[in-house]
């Protein structure tokens, strides 16, 4: 059979975002396209993205230390005081798995999946101050709420809905890494992930 590679409402090639993308945006219509196997088919509304300072855009590559990232999707979730986004960079550039590339009011992470093999297990109560092990350290639960997806634009590696709520844990360890939880209906993720300085991202032109 052969593999659909052309938007469902415009016709336009949608090229080699589809080695790597389970959903995205066409770039002549902007159609949302989700991709299932070898088949494709037209979504509903990507929401409101409105501007924002940030160093990250969909398609600007950016140097962190002595590594090169190009987002190709972003995502934004709103939890009440304000929004955070979430950027994905795919694992042709950015590793085996690719990398989230996280920003909240300033704040930058950079975060990894971790296998379902290799993850903590989900405490029964995330009341903060709730500690899990990992990698043999300790991180202790120090944020959670409910987030809600508002927009997104580009490839992704996973569908995601307008709407969609997500409830998060952000654990630290004393050294100051990072460990993520995002529970939904029917399923979870962990994500390690370590700071960044700001000032360390550099635009590549």
């Amino acid at each position: 059979m052969t593999q659909i590679t052309n938007c469902p409402n415009c016709g336009a090639s949608l090229g080699a975002k589809l080695a790597f993308a389970r959903m995205l945006d066409c770039d002549s219509c902007g159609t949302t396209i989700l991709r299932d196997g070898e088949a494709l088919q037209a979504a509903g509304d990507h929401g409101v993205m409105l501007d924002a300072p940030s160093l990250m855009a969909v398609g600007q590559t950016v140097m962190i230390g002595s590594k090169q990232y190009t987002p190709t999707g972003h995502i934004r979730f709103d939890y009440g005081a304000g929004w955070w986004d979430e950027f994905w960079c795919p694992a042709s550039i950015a590793g085996p798995d690719g990398v989230w590339i996280s920003v909240d009011e300033g704040d930058y992470a950079l975060e990894r999946k971790v296998s379902k093999r290799a993850s903590p297990t989900v405490p029964k109560k995330l009341a903060l101050g709730t500690e899990v092990m990992f990698d043999n350290e300790t991180y202790m639960l120090s944020e959670t709420d409910q987030a809600t997806c508002v927009a997104f634009r580009g490839a992704l590696p996973e569908v995601i809905a307008l709407g969609e709520q997500h409830y998060y844990a952000n654990f630290t360890s004393p050294k100051g890494s990072l460990l993520s939880l995002e529970v939904w209906d029917g399923g979870n993720a962990w994500h390690r992930g370590e700071w960044i300085d700001p000032w360390k991202i550099k635009a590549v032109t």
